[in-house]
Parts: structure tokens; sequence; C-alpha cells
């Protein structure tokens, strides 16, 4: 199953690979009042301007083949859907859940992990509200962390997985996806990012058309922003990139000097590479790690 070229994402990318790394790294005052990232979201939740599906096109005649299968799992009220494979058997094994890039999931996006599969890896890519047809609305990194945190619960609860075991790994807007899992409460024992934007605001600049909400209310954008939040970082997290990636250079530099000075356990990554290339090696590497921490 060969990745297809999806426009919308071609244009998100090129987009983001212009856009500056500005966005002031100070806080709203109104988020004094907050302890962390889930008591904020929890009080606050989000307030969209428009309502739909996600900015992408899809297509829905792409079914699974070699033993992977369509599955569903629930968020909330949701019944959202994603790709799984990895045979049951009576041992528990890991499991990764992966965050494909873009805003619409492809059968190329299951292709890109299939490494982890021969590795004896359970391999789960979901599709989160608004993609691909699902139901729910599609809002930038707010509900749709909480999807990827349902869709972990899901894998957790497998009898073939060990549900101490579970990582989460995302590209691109899932690697965003996956900063901003690793600072809420969830079932993941460890998270890693490939590409995805620690400062929210920075990425966003010069395709503010992406966001569904009020962008005069700083809230919304804080609230989105990992680079706010690495006092909540609760797992262990590895931040990659490229080195061809210069439109994140500064940001991801950022984000790690300053999860570090708070004591968090976070690596950074940087492979050869642009936004596309860095994508193997640094999976690779985060593999290794993955499986170094589980002693495997």
């Amino acid at each position: 199953m060969l990745m297809k070229l999806r426009s919308a994402f071609t244009l998100i990318a090129v987009i983001s690979l212009l856009a500056g790394c500005g966005g002031s790294s100070s806080s709203p005052a109104a988020s004094k009042k907050y302890a962390n990232l889930a008591a904020a979201r929890g009080d606050l939740g989000t307030k969209l301007t428009r309502h739909g599906g996600a900015p992408q096109d899809y297509d829905d005649s792409e079914l699974p083949t070699g033993g992977v299968e369509v599955v569903t799992y629930k968020s909330g009220k949701l019944e959202l859907q994603g790709w799984l494979c990895g045979m049951q058997r009576d041992d528990k094994r890991p499991a990764l859940v992966f965050l494909h890039g873009g805003f619409a999931f492809g059968a190329g996006d299951f292709d890109q992990v299939s490494d982890w599969v021969e590795d004896g890896w359970v391999v789960f890519v979901p599709m989160v509200r608004g993609e691909n047809g699902l139901p729910g609305d599609y809002d930038l990194f707010f509900h749709e962390i909480d999807d990827v945190i349902a869709a972990g619960q899901h894998v957790a609860n497998l009898d073939y997985v060990d549900p101490k075991a579970v990582f989460v790994m995302g590209h691109s807007v899932g690697g965003t996806r996956a900063l901003l899992v690793s600072m809420l409460p969830g079932p993941f024992a460890g998270a890693a990012s490939i590409g995805g934007a620690p400062d929210f605001s920075g990425w966003l600049e010069g395709q503010t058309e992406l966001a569904p909400f009020d962008l005069s209310d700083e809230m919304e954008s804080w609230m989105r922003s990992p680079n706010r939040h690495v006092a909540d970082i609760s797992i262990p997290l590895i931040v990659a990139r490229g080195t061809k990636e210069d439109w994140n250079k500064e940001m991801t530099r950022d984000f790690v000097d300053e999860s570090k000075k708070a004591g968090k356990d976070v690596v950074q990554i940087n492979t050869t590479g642009d936004y596309f290339t860095c994508f193997y090696p640094a999976q690779q590497l985060i593999m290794k790690e993955f499986n170094k921490r589980l002693g495997r």
C-alpha cells in the first residue's frame, strides 16, 4: 500500500515550513488560576466558531490488508475508527499508537509504521473526530487529544497487550498531538514526536484558516500550545526533527531546554532529512529507545 499524496496535507506542510517560530512564551493572565493543563481544559472547554469535518480530503475506498483490521473505539459518546495490527497471542505484547500527519488518514499512514509490527509490536493507527467522515467536530488539538487518549486506553484493554507498555508516537500534526498527550493523564508509558510543533502560535502563522475557534481568545491558543505546559509532562518524551527542518529548529530547542530545566525526562533527537525524509531514521531511533525502556 503506497501513500497517496494528499494535496491539503502537502499545502499544510509547505506553509508550515515557511511559518516562523514566533509566538510569545508568556501565558495569558487567566491561566494562572489553573494548576495544570488538564484542569484548564476541564474548566474552559473550547468554543468553536465553525463546525464540521477536518480540512483535508480522504479516500474512503482504501481497505486494510495483511492482517490489518478496521476496529471501532469509543471516545466519550463518539464511536471512532482506526487500523489495528497484532495477532492475538498468549503473551502480553507492547503496543504503539501512531498519530498520522495531516488531517486525514490513508493506507500509507499505516505503512509508515509497519516496521513496528515486524518487531513484534501491536500497532494501532487511530482516526480522530472529524477525520475521514467520522462523527464529531474538527477542533485542532483539543478534543482530538481526548480521542488519542481513548485510543490508547482501547489498546491497553486488549487481552494480548501489556497495559504498562503502551506508547504513543506522532508525525507532524500527529507529533504535536503526541506532545500534548504527554501532558495529560492517560495510559501511555512514553511518547515521541517527529516534526511536531511545540509552539502552536508559531506553527499557525500563515495558516490561521486552520483554526476553528476565535484567535482573539488567548486561552484557546494557550491550551493548544505544548511549550506553555512543560511542567505538566508526566511521561518520558522524545522530540525528534530533521536537520533540514528549519521551521521548527528554534521552537524545538527552546521546548527541550525548558523541559529539562523543569526536571522532565525529555530527549531531543536530530536526524538527517527534511520534513518527510527524517521520519524513517527518527522512528528507528525511537523504536530502539522504547525497546530499551522495556528491556527488549
